[in-house]
This record gives C-alpha cells, structure tokens and sequence, in this order.
C-alpha cells in the first residue's frame, strides 16, 4: 500500500492560485480608477480655468477637451472602482474559506 503524502495547501493551490490572481486584479482596477480620476479632474480642471488664450481654432484647448471625454467615458464605461469592489468581495470570501481549510486539523 502507497501512501502519498500531501500538504494542505498541496490540496488547494489552484483556489492559491485564483486569490493571488483576484488580489492583483483588485489593485490594477483601484489603480486605474484613480488614474482615470485624477487624469479627468485635473483635463476638467484646464479646459474649465483655460488657462492659456483660446483661439478660435485652439488645437491645444481640442486636444484637451477631446482627451477629457475621453477619459470621462472610460471611467463610466470601465468603472474600474465597482469591478474592484467585486474582486475585493470575491477575494475575502475565498481568503476566509482559505483560512478555515488551514485551521481544520480533520
């Protein structure tokens, strides 16, 4: 008779594997929601205050108008924050099924 011997975590390294993978996406996706943030306040910031001469034909003043709808409309179509906040529940559920695994000595 072979007996094989394993360790717990042995035993659940693909649910290891798939929290580290959560956890990293969880802090992409807050990463790039204040990114896009921030990117959008400050472009909301310069084409309000304008604080240059606009011209009629001002490229400098479309450019930043065009990247501040830009970014305005990837944070709504992204949402990066909620899609964060679903990682971030998803991954203190696993992480406490994780612990309780580990802890149960049966």
């Amino acid at each position: 008779m072979t007996t094989t011997s394993y360790s717990r975590d042995d035993l659940i390294s693909d649910q290891i594997a798939i929290i580290k993978f959560w956890r990293g996406y969880m802090f992409l996706m807050y990463f790039l929601n204040y990114l896009l943030g921030i990117a959008s306040v400050i472009l909301a910031a310069l084409v309000a205050d304008k604080p240059f001469p606009v011209a009629n034909s001002s490229v400098l003043y479309k450019g930043l108008a065009t990247a501040l709808s830009a970014v305005t409309g990837m944070v709504a179509f992204i949402n990066p924050e909620r899609i964060g906040e679903r990682y971030q529940r998803a991954f203190r559920v696993l992480s406490v099924e994780i612990t309780r695994f580990r802890g149960d000595k049966k």
